[in-house]
């Protein structure tokens, strides 16, 4: 029965992987390593392959659902207590989707054994499928490591025919897509809670349009935003808080070559919180990535400048007593981003000024890391500190109690800052294989 069950959670889709690393006892050859390696294949003759998944940022990785449909592994909490680290990173695609990559580490006995395998996920799947999806690339990453211990017999290589999904997306990467890569997407919103004191209401909708391949990205978009606060004090009285913003851009973005892009955008914007009637804008941008853009999903540095012109008409005169008014401004960000199997960080440092005035400008620098220092103990940090120096749309006068407390209208100020940081640390068993939702939302997990 229990050949039967593990050959069942080998049905697999017939992918082929590439062959990156020799059986390691065998490429080492040293008597030591083969004992080692020897040592290690009667363990894992015994039981299950030890795994650590790790999936940065704000990568889905269906915890429970992995470990209920993949019993042939131990899945582990801290990374030195594996032997396959699998680091699993992702990016939104150009439909929607999103693109995975699942990188396996080989660990102890299995060190040197590296692989790496994409998949993509459609902008239409449910979240059943693409866990799915998940979980048949994670089995077909973790076969190579199963054919070196006992597990080996008891697998079993079956070919599913592709589905009307699969054929689809396989024509779209051959040229072959109806829509030419176009995709569309509209919503709307509204929200609301409702007190005795107090009543709030929000409505919003957006409509896109984009085109994404591997040489051109273009965009189009719109929204439109509306909220009311209605406050009713003690005597009966009531004040309302009303906020309305909109936008619309347009952009359209070159590959130059794998380290360098440019791109246009131009938008038009309001904001009543901002004091802003109408913002006219068109702006172009240069950018340069020290990696290969193929790499992005692991880590990328890049130099970007962007210039442009802007058209402002505002609701009420400014600070600079002016209702309307054009000016020329330029920006340079430089922007880092790495995730490794230690962890992940990334900064952005952005500097931006009005070329008409160059006493306005802003500065800002956010770093923000997740990072494994030892065994079980982990350090995690987000900080963000800006200079501001140009708030040319600030309105004449100051802000009434309601406004203030009502945040209708933005405030003067020359500096942002804020911070987290937090410390984890894991002891105990190690094992994390046992899923269990009962009262999940009465005890929290």
């Amino acid at each position: 029965m229990r050949r039967f069950a593990l050959a069942l959670a080998f049905a697999l889709v017939a992918v082929p992987l590439p062959a990156r690393a020799q059986d390691p006892a065998a490429a080492t050859g040293s008597p030591a390593a083969v004992s080692t390696f020897s040592a290690a294949r009667e363990r894992l003759d015994e039981g299950a392959i030890r795994v650590f998944l790790d999936c940065k940022d704000h990568t889905p990785c269906f915890f429970d659902y992995v470990k209920t449909e993949i019993a042939y592994a131990d899945f582990v909490n801290v990374r030195e207590a594996a032997d396959v680290h699998v680091l699993v990173t992702s990016l939104g695609t150009g439909a929607g989707g999103r693109e995975f990559t699942m990188k396996f580490v080989g660990l102890g006995a299995f060190a040197g054994l590296d692989d790496e395998v994409l998949f993509v996920t459609l902008p239409t799947d449910t979240e059943d499928l693409a866990r799915r999806a998940f979980v048949r690339t994670l089995k077909l990453g973790l076969v190579r490591y199963a054919l070196r211990t006992g597990l080996g017999g008891q697998l079993n290589l079956t070919h599913k025919p592709p589905d009307a999904g699969q054929r689809a997306a396989s024509a779209s990467r051959a040229g072959k897509d109806p829509w030419n890569y176009w995709v569309f997407r509209a919503r709307a919103n509204t929200s609301g809670e409702f007190e005795s004191a107090s009543e709030y209401r929000q409505y919003n909708g957006s409509v896109s349009a984009s085109r994404v391949t591997d040489a051109w990205k273009f965009g189009f978009a719109t929204y439109q935003d509306y909220r009311d606060n209605v406050y009713t004090y003690s005597d009966g009285s009531t004040y309302t808080s009303v906020r309305r913003s909109y936008d619309a851009t347009a952009q359209a973005v070159k590959s130059l070559t794998s380290h360098w892009s440019a791109g246009a955008k131009t938008y038009v914007a309001g904001s009543t919180y901002e004091n802003k009637d109408r913002v006219l804008n068109a702006s172009a941008a240069i950018e340069w990535n020290f990696f290969p853009y193929s790499e992005s999903t692991r880590r990328q540095l890049t130099l970007q400048y962007i210039v442009g012109v802007t058209s402002y008409d505002y609701i009420e005169e400014t600070v600079f007593e002016k209702l309307e008014e054009t000016v020329g401004s330029h920006m340079f960000r430089t922007s880092f981003d790495i995730r490794q199997t230690w962890g992940s960080i990334s900064a952005d440092v952005d500097f931006s000024q009005y070329l008409h005035d160059t006493a306005l400008y802003r500065r800002s620098i956010q770093v923000e890391g997740d990072v494994r220092l030892f065994k079980g103990f982990a350090l995690n940090f987000n900080l963000r500190t800006a200079g501001i120096h140009d708030q040319i749309y600030l309105p004449k006068g100051e802000a009434t109690d309601e406004e203030v407390l009502a945040r209708q209208r933005q405030l003067a100020t020359s500096f942002r800052h804020s911070f987290r940081v937090g410390i984890s640390y894991t002891f105990g068993s190690i094992f994390s294989s046992v899923v269990n939702t009962r009262l999940s939302n009465f005890v929290g997990g």
